[in-house]
């Protein structure tokens, strides 16, 4: 009657995110750094303004970050250049082009 029962852990969700957002044993992060130029041309509206010139465009919207933290230099996930603009984004670590490490580990 006495059977020894063998339990094995099933991995998680949560286990399986981590290993995929993992590069060389690093964490990569779901929040991104965003420059100011890449915030503009992710988060605008525009149209086309002929009477400046004939590819020329008018910005018309512009949606404003909704909270933005203490400038520190950071590099933008999406050009990789230096950014001191403040705002961070939630986008996939594996489909930006410069992917923030995740500071909380």
């Amino acid at each position: 009657m006495d059977k020894e029962i063998k339990l094995t852990q099933r991995p998680s969700k949560y286990n399986e995110i981590v290993r995929e957002t993992t590069i060389d044993k690093t964490r990569l992060s779901w929040t991104q750094p965003i420059c100011e130029v890449d915030w503009i041309a992710q988060n605008s509206k525009w149209e086309p303004a002929p009477e400046i010139g004939p590819d020329a465009e008018r910005l018309i919207e512009i949606r404003m970050p909704v909270r933005v933290v203490d400038s520190e230099i950071k590099t933008c996930a999406f050009c990789g250049n230096p950014t001191i603009f403040g705002v961070f984004i939630r986008a996939d670590p594996k489909k930006v082009s410069y992917p923030a490490k995740d500071d909380l580990i």
